[in-house]
């Protein structure tokens, strides 16, 4: 059996598994990520040390031992409802800053859909994602709209450890954010506020943010940036939160402090929401979802027009169901 026949055999399979378990908890099960592991090896592994693959149309290449991020990639259903979102916001937006930029899903997603003469910043700290980011960026044609700082964001100017995971979407400042770490790498941090007053980019009016639990020192070291009131897209982890030090619940004062609407996005689902609706959500272990917070009326349109969007298929499910039931 060829290589690209094992790889469309898994590819298929990993969809079709989507399709079948989202929004069910079978996709959480231990057997069923077990499974889709040996399905996704099965068509890689004889594939060299990296995959490539197309994901909305752009051309991305990582490394194929990663099972946190490039398995989805592969199969086609990445963050689905974020990345569409993040599409039309950047179409709405000049200056997006991408903190947590990995190997540049969202960087070269942003920047490919800027209006002329638009313009993406891009943070990552971890050596091996920084070579991974420039190469996804020269290879999707977007040198001239990206900026590539290779560091990490937070609170202050200076420096950090960060923790290298097994999965490259799981390197952490936070020990226990970095699942199997078993080495480490000193990386310079900087403040988002120090550095857009160091350079001439303009306001930000993107803002997206996955740091793997980092993500509150990030706003803190935001303070003026966040009074101009830019539309965040962050990653919401209490338990990755609070394996770096900080406190879910001081990261969402400062967001409903800042921001008029806030919209939770959890796998598939989108839906606006209060602050006590996400602490509904608890503290546990493996919680993990996006908040998209916005004073931009331009994008609460793209929000809303996404949320009726959601709204109007899900009453077309349940019209389905209806007209099925005895």
């Amino acid at each position: 059996m060829t290589s690209i026949v094992r790889r469309q055999i898994a590819r298929q399979t990993l969809k079709v598994s989507r399709k079948l378990f989202r929004r069910t908890r079978v996709q959480d099960l231990t057997i069923t990520k077990r499974i889709q592991k040996m399905v996704y090896k099965f068509g890689c592994s004889a594939n060299g040390d990296d995959v490539a693959t197309v994901y909305r149309g752009l051309s991305l290449t990582g490394p194929a031992r990663d099972f946190s991020i490039i398995h989805q990639l592969f199969a086609g259903y990445y963050e689905e409802v974020e990345i569409v979102l993040f599409e039309r916001l950047a179409t709405r937006s000049k200056v997006i800053i991408d903190i947590g930029a990995n190997i540049g899903l969202y960087s070269c997603v942003g920047a490919a859909n800027l209006p002329e003469g638009g313009h993406l910043v891009a943070f990552e700290p971890v050596p091996e994602n920084v070579a991974y980011l420039r190469g996804n960026i020269t290879r999707n044609g977007l040198l001239e709209k990206v900026t590539v700082e290779a560091a990490a964001v937070g609170e202050k100017i200076g420096s950090a450890t960060i923790y290298l995971a097994r999965g490259i979407g799981h390197h952490s400042i936070g020990a226990g954010n970095a699942l199997g770490w078993s080495s480490s790498t000193s990386v310079p941090v900087v403040s988002l506020d120090s550095y857009l007053a160091d350079h001439e980019i303009g306001t930000p009016d993107l803002i997206k943010i996955d740091a793997e639990g980092y993500d509150g020192f990030v706003l803190r070291g935001a303070q003026k940036t966040l009074s101009l009131a830019p539309t965040l897209l962050i990653e919401y982890s209490p338990h990755g939160l609070e394996n770096c030090g900080f406190s879910p619940y001081e990261l969402l004062d400062v967001i409903f402090s800042n921001y008029h609407h806030v919209f939770l996005v959890h796998e598939i689902r989108m839906r606006a929401c209060t602050k006590q609706d996400v602490l509904r959500l608890g503290m546990k272990e493996g919680l993990g979802a996006n908040l998209l917070a916005t004073n931009n009326d331009d994008h609460l349109a793209i929000a809303n027009m996404m949320l009726d969007a959601h709204s109007n298929r899900a009453k077309d499910r349940s019209d389905v169901s209806v007209r099925l039931s005895p």
